[in-house]
């Protein structure tokens, strides 16, 4: 069981009571079951401002079974937590800002997994802002693109991450003819190695993006299509087809 994708066991570490609670309504983190599951939480260390957040005084547990059964949960934090396991939680609907480099604490992120082991990915509902997208993908290629899709065909935005050379450039392609190239990385700050499992998040807003490959920001680029909700499919191509995407959730 991959404790990346099942982390919310750590969630109720130190009260005996609450985790008992938890394990009761999420039976399938002691049956081994995690990867059947489309929803779970990722746990992340960094700081974050969360949108559209709410604020309540319960075990972490508790907390964790409410933003589990609350459909616009998207992220839970928490702090202040007393010797009875009562903690301040803060719920919120999305992701405005992360930053892992500042000084920074746990939170966890509510994910659904809806691809895994494929190369493309349709999204259901195109891009929402700040809902993140999150995926781990086999990168042991010598070069590899991560590109954001609209219905027309057109590419929103195209991560080119080139192992060889040592750079990372963002553009974007619409009506067949590419944009402004950004050169995210060049190889005096380049430090990515082909691997095959990187982390990759997507922090969506409303005119802009952010990606982040194992906690470090490889690129910040504008919006250049008319609406995020044109953007509907994903997909990943590397030059020696040996990368793919692992699992990917929204």
């Amino acid at each position: 069981m991959d404790l990346l994708l099942c982390p919310m066991w750590r969630l109720v570490h130190f009260h005996l009571l609450a985790n008992l609670l938890f394990l009761v309504a999420h039976p399938w983190l002691v049956t081994g079951s995690c990867d059947l599951e489309p929803k779970t939480f990722i746990e992340y260390t960094a700081k974050i401002a969360g949108h559209s957040c709410s604020m309540t005084t319960r075990t972490l547990a508790l907390c964790a079974m409410m933003c589990a059964s609350d459909p616009e949960c998207k992220v839970l934090s928490y702090a202040l937590c007393n010797t009875d396991g009562v903690c301040t939680c803060i719920l919120c609907d999305g992701l405005k800002e992360i930053d892992f480099d500042a000084p920074s604490v746990p939170f966890y992120m509510k994910v659904f997994r809806i691809s895994e082991y494929s190369f493309a990915v349709r999204l259901p509902e195109g891009l929402v802002a700040y809902k993140p997208l999150v995926l781990d993908a086999n990168l042991m290629e010598s070069r590899v693109r991560l590109s954001l899709l609209t219905t027309a065909g057109d590419t929103a935005f195209e991560l080119d991450i080139n192992f060889s050379s040592r750079q990372v450039i963002s553009n974007s392609r619409i009506g067949g003819v590419d944009g402004e190239a950004v050169v995210s990385r060049d190889p005096s700050n380049f430090d990515l190695e082909p691997s095959p499992k990187v982390n990759i998040m997507y922090v969506v807003k409303p005119a802009e993006f952010y990606v982040f490959l194992d906690n470090v920001l490889y690129s910040t680029f504008p919006l250049r299509v008319s609406s995020l909700s044109l953007i509907t499919d994903f997909k990943l191509q590397g030059d020696d087809r040996k990368g793919f995407i692992l699992w990917f959730a929204i």
